[in-house]
């Protein structure tokens, strides 16, 4: 039975040692908006004890309320009045530009009081996704955006360009001039996003066309047994097979440019029936127990491939437009900064959870041979194309 994450809380007993990684951003030029300068060196190295997971708890539920209260049209519509949230440690921020909307998120949060805050901001999140829109269309053919969108954090857009092209880009602001927003960041990014395409539990081995990727979990799709995985692996009505094995039959395919999601949906073949069963470290099996639609930043989660493993990430950029293999522009993808872990090709598809709580399934990574972040399609994409995760 599918249950919503706020619906249903379990406690965890279990402790364990992360490290979480910041990294060194932002000198800022002559001209209004910010410059990022690219710096791969990890600093500041803060050591968590607790349960993060469980401390996390209630703001995400929090998230996950917020959420569920806005309208949808192919990816959420936010009122005008909102400026994003986040996650800091076992708060979350919800941002808003003017006194009067606190009021409303606060009715609509209530049960969450002791884990909500509040905080007014000078632009709205629609504001900055508009003008970080406008400034990629007007240097796109010109230069190479890796990825744009909103920082929510920082009140501002970030657009992302490849560091080949980011020297370029930022000499001819300077000498032409240009006058480009104060609202904006604009950083340079090492490599182009890399695809890693090479009852099953979450995270097993599967193929199609001899090329290798992760399973992401299995559920239903219009009330028949399903399995879940990236997009950009496979064909529609093509055949998936674990271990040689087919395993169903490509229902679901999206991978395309300016498209929410990179994901597949796989009828199974009547052999197989559904299983909330996840891997985890050194082989191990867990249980999904529920899910988070679209998982706020600041949030930690691990993410699952059979190439490399398990890895634990937190999340640090949500609803990103990026550039794919050099070839399409993917819509509403999430951000992870690998914390401990790695990345290699056979990993695309893999589950991302929350504890034992689904998330998504991944896309690819930003570097194939040194990768700093993995990105994913939030479940709310699958779940709104009419697959559902057992839990």
């Amino acid at each position: 039975m599918k249950k919503s994450f706020y619906s249903k809380i379990r406690k965890i007993t279990s402790a364990f040692i992360a490290a979480t990684i910041s990294m060194s951003l932002m000198t800022v030029a002559p001209a209004s908006a910010e410059f990022g300068q690219y710096d791969s060196t990890v600093e500041n190295i803060e050591t968590v004890t607790d349960n993060i997971f469980e401390i996390q708890r209630r703001a995400c539920e929090a998230h996950e309320l917020l959420y569920s209260s806005f309208g949808w049209n192919e990816t959420y519509i936010y009122p005008d009045n909102f400026a994003g949230d986040y996650i800091d440690y076992d708060t979350l921020h919800v941002q808003v530009t003017d006194e009067k909307a606190i009021d409303y998120y606060k009715d609509l949060l209530s049960e969450y009081s002791d884990a909500v805050v509040y905080d007014i901001v000078d632009y709205s999140y629609n504001e900055l996704f508009g003008e970080t829109e406008n400034f990629v269309a007007s240097i796109d053919e010109d230069y190479g955006v890796v990825s744009f969108g909103v920082d929510v954090t920082q009140n501002k857009g970030l657009v992302n360009v490849i560091a080949t092209d980011y020297e370029a880009l930022t000499l001819n602001i300077k000498k032409s001039k240009q006058n480009i927003s104060e609202k904006l960041i604009i950083k340079p990014q090492k490599n182009y996003i890399q695809s890693t395409a090479i009852s099953l539990v979450a995270g097993s081995p599967i193929s199609y066309n001899g090329g290798n990727f992760t399973l992401g979990g299995s559920g239903t799709y219009n009330g028949n047994t399903a399995f879940v995985s990236c997009g950009h692996a496979v064909v529609k009505g093509g055949t998936v097979k674990s271990g040689g094995t087919a395993i169903g039959t490509v229902a679901v395919k999206q991978y395309a440019n300016r498209q929410y999601g990179d994901y597949s949906i796989i009828t199974a073949n009547s052999d197989y029936t559904t299983t909330s069963r996840v891997f985890t470290a050194n082989g191990n099996v867990t249980n999904f127990r529920g899910y988070l639609n679209n998982p706020a930043v600041g949030t930690y989660v691990y993410r699952y491939g059979n190439a490399t493993g398990q890895a634990y990430c937190e999340i640090t950029r949500t609803d990103l437009i990026f550039l794919a293999d050099n070839t399409y522009y993917i819509y509403g993808i999430t951000e992870a900064e690998l914390i401990t872990g790695t990345d290699a090709k056979g990993n695309s598809g893999g589950p991302v959870r929350n504890d034992n709580y689904f998330c998504g399934v991944q896309l690819g990574d930003d570097d194939v041979n040194n990768p700093t972040y993995i990105y994913f399609t939030p479940y709310v994409y699958i779940n709104n194309a009419g697959f559902q995760i057992a839990t």
